[in-house]
């Protein structure tokens, strides 16, 4: 009965939390007629530079989004309060992205939702919580794509923390020849493969070492 109680109040508060976010906002008038890719554009750009003005950018998709009954922009637009919060509400606006994917029966927004979570736990040392988001956004991701070899890639880093190193190396090989396939030796994405799949070789290495 307690415990039923407490995951009552726990959605109350999440519920309050969402429509506390956007309470007050009135979108402005030089916003009221842009479109929603007109909104996300100068999100991206002052993400890092001008949170403040990102953030009127965000509630005015999420706004617009409830207004037009648009679950597609309503996820979106908690995804986009995922990446401006820093603090435990990241995970509270991720949660509301999943539902309405679920909603929406969304699977590429599913598997980047449970993804984003993962990355949340990761970021926290929390490992166990993350390798589950990461399996469960693996269930939604279509094979073969280029969100199905990410995910592999983050459960090879999670393998990794968890010290199964054979499962890691595997993972990693894996996204390596996607990456190969796709023409990517230059990019950032195969540097960091290349580094994660030599660090745990050596960590492998060193087990083998001691056992002998």
């Amino acid at each position: 009965m307690q415990k039923n109680f407490l995951l009552y109040l726990l959605i109350l508060c999440q519920n309050l939390y969402f429509s506390q976010s956007i309470k007050g906002f009135r979108i402005p008038d030089s916003l009221d007629n842009k479109s929603f890719e007109q909104l996300e554009r100068p999100f991206e750009k002052n993400l890092y530079n001008n949170k403040a003005k990102a953030e009127i950018y965000t509630n005015t998709v999420l706004s617009k989004g409830k207004k037009n009954k648009n679950d597609e922009k309503i996820a979106n637009g908690y995804l986009m309060l995922h990446r401006l919060a820093n603090d435990k509400s990241a995970l509270l606006y991720l949660d509301s992205m999943i539902a309405v994917s679920k909603k929406m029966q969304n699977s590429d927004y599913l598997a980047n939702g449970n993804m984003y979570k993962g990355n949340y736990y990761y970021a926290k040392g929390e490992y166990s919580k993350a390798l589950a988001s990461n399996l469960a956004a693996i269930n939604y991701a279509k094979k073969n794509s280029k969100t199905y070899y990410i995910l592999n890639f983050n459960i090879g880093l999670l393998k990794l923390e968890l010290k199964e190193y054979q499962q890691s190396i595997q993972l990693f090989l894996n996204y390596k020849q996607y990456l190969e396939r796709n023409n990517a030796e230059r990019s950032l994405d195969y540097v960091s493969c290349i580094y994660a799949l030599a660090y745990t070789y050596s960590q492998a290495n060193d087990i083998d070492s001691s056992n002998k």
